[in-house]
């Protein structure tokens, strides 16, 4: 049976701009000038939307409890969780305009100029009273405002309250600022993921294992792009390597991981099938531009067929 989750955080529009191959790690546009793109596109995206896409995809129970603007852009993002299957009916339609990055995609990698827009004002009054009754697991992505963080902080409370499951998946950005606010929630986590970067800062420490040992909850997960992903149960560490692919694009790539990750982890698979499955699926988000995740659980399943299984120690 699968569990009923809700994702909270972003809900955005990434639009991409394509530039040519260049050599260095420089993107270099002057002003008053105007450079021609290889192509320019439109995706949904945002942290939440991103992971919960990845989850239903997988055949998950999925709701998102996010913020647009009642705009064209809102509309658009509000249609593409429902025809993901997503449930939609605590997505807030607010004054502000819907939150938009603008990626800027070069040699695979990515710039990203954003703006949260509506997304920022998602506060404590946007989770009702008796909410968590409806969901087994709250999925926390990154939170980015003061009021995100206090709605953050409200609905870990009651998910924890409830004896119902908490998931951790910041930025660094979320951690940067509000480290301390997550660290007195640390009880509250069932799971932890979260990228290399993130997780040394979290923890101070150096190495991926250390810092594996100090973060909270029963599981905990760092990905490390190309070297793959770590896990510790509290007993054991667990690492998979990740597959070669040709990478098109980097977006979205990490919540992928996480919503799929979380998704099969709280269905009953073992810790060894939950990372290659997510895996799979992040290694196949990085060969397509954008961050919607648009494979079947069938094509994901058979891509984690060719990765080796997980080394345990």
């Amino acid at each position: 049976m699968q569990p009923k989750f809700l994702f909270l955080g972003g809900a955005v529009i990434d639009i991409v701009g394509e530039l040519p191959k260049a050599k260095g790690n420089e993107i270099r546009l002057e002003l008053g000038t105007k450079q021609i793109a290889q192509g320019i596109r439109v995706y949904p995206g945002g942290s939440a939307l991103n992971s919960a896409t990845a989850a239903a995809r997988m055949g998950g129970k999925t709701a998102l409890l996010s913020a647009v603007g009642k705009d064209a852009f809102g509309a658009l993002l509000a249609n593409h969780a429902r025809d993901c299957g997503i449930n939609v009916t605590q997505l807030h339609k607010l004054q502000q305009p819907t939150g938009a990055s603008i990626v800027l995609l070069q040699n695979g990698e990515k710039t990203i100029l954003s703006s949260h827009g509506a997304g920022d004002a998602l506060a404590p009054e946007h989770f009702k009273t008796g909410t968590e009754k409806g969901f087994d697991i709250l999925f926390c992505t990154a939170m980015h405002s003061q009021d995100n963080m206090a709605l953050f902080s409200k609905a870990a409370a009651a998910f924890s309250r409830a004896n119902k499951k908490v998931v951790l998946a910041p930025s660094i950005t979320m951690l940067r600022k509000y480290a301390g606010t997550v660290k007195k929630l640390y009880q509250d986590f069932d799971l932890t993921i979260m990228n290399e970067e993130e997780a040394r800062f979290l923890t101070r420490e150096k190495t991926i294992r250390k810092a594996l040992e100090k973060l909270p909850g029963k599981t905990r997960v760092v990905t490390a792009a190309a070297r793959g992903a770590y896990a510790f149960d509290r007993e054991r560490h667990y690492h998979i390597t990740a597959p070669r692919v040709k990478v098109a694009d980097t977006t979205g790539a990490g919540d992928v991981f996480s919503g799929v990750f979380a998704q099969q982890h709280y269905s009953g698979k073992t810790l060894s099938e939950s990372l290659r499955t997510a895996t799979a699926a992040a290694a196949l988000q990085l060969t397509r531009q954008g961050a919607n995740f648009d494979y079947s659980a069938r094509e994901v399943e058979a891509f984690a067929k060719r990765i080796p299984g997980t080394k345990k120690s």
